[in-house]
C-alpha cells in the first residue's frame, strides 16, 4: 500500500511540476522606463514609492546595471522618443522588458496652451473681477476655473474662456496632438524593435483624473474624448504584435482618481497609493503574459489531446486548461494506481 502511495505521489508531483514550470512567470533580468513625471515619481515623499523603484526590488534590479529609468517630468511623447533614440543599443539589446508611458503632456499642453491663450483674450474682465490664473500651471488653472463656477459675478467669464477653447481651429490642434502622440507610439516600438531588442515592450493607456470633476462642458468634453483616442489607441496598436502589451491604467484608475491621484488638490499625479497600483498592475502584465503563452503551449495540447474539446475562444480557457490539468493528473493516477493493483 505504502508503494502504491508512493508511486502516485511521484507521478502528481511530476506532472505538477511540468505544470509549475512551463506556466512560470517571465524572469526579467533588464528593464528600460521611458517616459514623463508619472515613472519619474513626481510628487512622491520617497523615491521607494515609485512603482519603477518597486519593480526593480520585486526583480532585484540595480539602477544602471540592470534597471535604466530614463523618464523626465514634462517630457511630451515627441521628447520620450528622443529618450528611447539616446539610449545606446547595447542597453537595448539587453532589455528583456521596456516600460513607455507618454501622452499625458501632449494632450495637457495642447488643451493647456489653448486655455490660456483664451484666458488672455479676456485679460480686462479677468482683472476687473479680480481674478489671479497660475497660468504655469494648466491644471491648476482649470481647478481655478472650476471654483469660480459657482460664483454667479465671475462664472459667466469664465464660460466665455472655456467655449473659447472650442473654435474649429482649437479642435484641428487637438486631434493634431492625438495623431503625432499615435505616431510617435510607433516610431517608439519600430525604433526599439529595429536595434535588435527582443524586449516586450508595455505601454501605459493614458488615464483621466480630470473626469472627477463630470463637467458637462464642450471643453471637458473634447478633453476626455482626446484621452479616451489615446487609450484605445494603445489598447488596439499592443494587440498587433505580440511583442507589445497594454498596461490599462484607464481601465484600472477609473472610479479610483479621488483615492490613487491627488486630483483633488488639482493635482493629476499618482499619489503613494496610485503607485502601488501601478506597481501591481506592471507586474502583473509581466507576469500574466508569460503565463498564458506558457499555457497555450503545453498544458491545452494534453488537454484538447484527451478530451477532443475545441480551445475556448474568450480568456476563459485558462480555467479550462487548469481543470483539464488536474483532470489529467488524475486519469494518471488512476492508471499507475490499477498497473500497481495488477502486480499485486
Amino acid at each position: 500500500m505504502k508503494k502504491t502511495v508512493f508511486s502516485v505521489m511521484a507521478v502528481l508531483i511530476t506532472v505538477f511540476l511540468f505544470f509549475g514550470v512551463n506556466v512560470s512567470a517571465k524572469e526579467v533580468k533588464n528593464i528600460c522606463v521611458y517616459g514623463d513625471s508619472i515613472p519619474a515619481g513626481y510628487g512622491l515623499a520617497s523615491p521607494s514609492e515609485n512603482f519603477v523603484n518597486q519593480l526593480a526590488e520585486e526583480y532585484s534590479l540595480k539602477e544602471g546595471e540592470s534597471l535604466f529609468n530614463y523618464a523626465v517630468s514634462g517630457a511630451t511623447s515627441g521628447e520620450i522618443l528622443g529618450q528611447i533614440k539616446n539610449t545606446s543599443n547595447e542597453i537595448l539589446q539587453n532589455a528583456d522588458t521596456v516600460i513607455i508611458s507618454a501622452g499625458g503632456n501632449d494632450i495637457m499642453n495642447e488643451y493647456g496652451i489653448k486655455l490660456v491663450e483664451s484666458a488672455q483674450k479676456y485679460g480686462l474682465e479677468i482683472g476687473s473681477a479680480g481674478i489671479v490664473f497660475d497660468y504655469q500651471n494648466p491644471v491648476n488653472m482649470i481647478g481655478q476655473m472650476l471654483s469660480m463656477l459657482i460664483n454667479s459675478d465671475k462664472a459667466d467669464i469664465i464660460l466665455n474662456i472655456f467655449d473659447d477653447c472650442m473654435t474649429e481651429s482649437a479642435k484641428a490642434d487637438y486631434q493634431k496632438a492625438v495623431d503625432v502622440f499615435e505616431k510617435n507610439i510607433q516610431e517608439m516600438t519600430e525604433y526599439i524593435k529595429n536595434t535588435g531588442s527582443q524586449a516586450d515592450i508595455y505601454i501605459f493607456a493614458l488615464y483621466d483624473p480630470i473626469s472627477v470633476f463630470s463637467m458637462d462642458g464642450d471643453f471637458f468634453k473634447s478633453l476626455s474624448g482626446s484621452i479616451e483616442s489615446m487609450h484605445e489607441y494603445v489598447l488596439e496598436f499592443a494587440g498587433s504584435d505580440e511583442k507589445l502589451h497594454a498596461v490599462d491604467v484607464y481601465g484600472h484608475f477609473s472610479g479610483h482618481y479621488g483615492e490613487w491621484t491627488n486630483i483633488y488638490k488639482f493635482d493629476i499625479h499618482p499619489n503613494k497609493a496610485g503607485h502601488e497600483q501601478l506597481y501591481k498592475i506592471t507586474d502583473n502584465a509581466i507576469k500574466s503574459n508569460e503565463t498564458a503563452e506558457s499555457f497555450s503551449e503545453s498544458s491545452i495540447d494534453i488537454y484538447e489531446m484527451s478530451y477532443e474539446i475545441e480551445k475556448p475562444e474568450s480568456n476563459d480557457y485558462i480555467v479550462w486548461i487548469i481543470l483539464g490539468g488536474i483532470v489529467a493528473v488524475a486519469v494518471i493516477g488512476a492508471v499507475i494506481i490499477a498497473l500497481v493493483k495488477n502486480r499485486e
